[in-house]
């Protein structure tokens, strides 16, 4: 069964592998948590880009928002207020995150990821707003020159007892 020049090299080879599948490990190990709360703080930024106007009247208050959560999440030690860019116009906020973090992958190696990441939403329409069809002309270049308009919706009020009843 066995030939006469087997003598157990095939066992360096083995712990090798074992070394190298464990180092992986142990990396992935460090590496996915900070994926994990990249994703997670991913979602509510999206979240807080859909916050409508009356909430928030103006960037300064989305970004308390976001610092708020950003807190609550413990990830104040690499994101800071000058991590957010946002901007928000009439139909849409745009809210960009760009931050980095350093982990661990191995006893004495360390690697710093970098996570960017842009949140474009609309505005949502305000629960109980009452909405109807309207224009807006446009003012520039050959549009206003034809007299050009563009449909929107327009919140004339919010609801009460007596548009129940209407």
């Amino acid at each position: 069964m066995y030939s006469r020049n087997e003598r157990g090299e095939g066992k360096l080879g083995g712990l090798i592998a074992l070394a190298l599948i464990l180092g992986a490990a142990y990396a992935a190990w460090n590496v996915a948590p900070a994926y994990m709360d990249h994703y997670d703080f991913v979602d509510k930024v999206n979240e807080i880009c859909r916050t409508p106007k009356y909430k928030a009247p103006d960037d300064d208050k989305i970004i308390d928002m976001l610092m708020k959560e950003v807190r609550n999440r413990r990830l104040d030690t690499w994101i800071g207020r000058n991590s957010f860019r946002v901007s928000t116009v009439d139909t849409g906020r745009r809210i960009t995150l760009s931050y980095e973090r350093e982990v661990q992958l191995l006893p004495g190696m360390k690697k710093k990821l970098k996570f960017d990441f842009t949140a474009d939403q609309p505005l949502v329409v305000p629960e109980n707003a009452v909405v109807v069809p309207g224009s807006r002309a446009l003012t520039r270049g050959k549009a206003a020159e034809w007299g050009l308009s563009l449909y929107t919706p327009v919140i004339v009020k919010y609801r009460d007892e007596k548009t129940d009843r209407s």
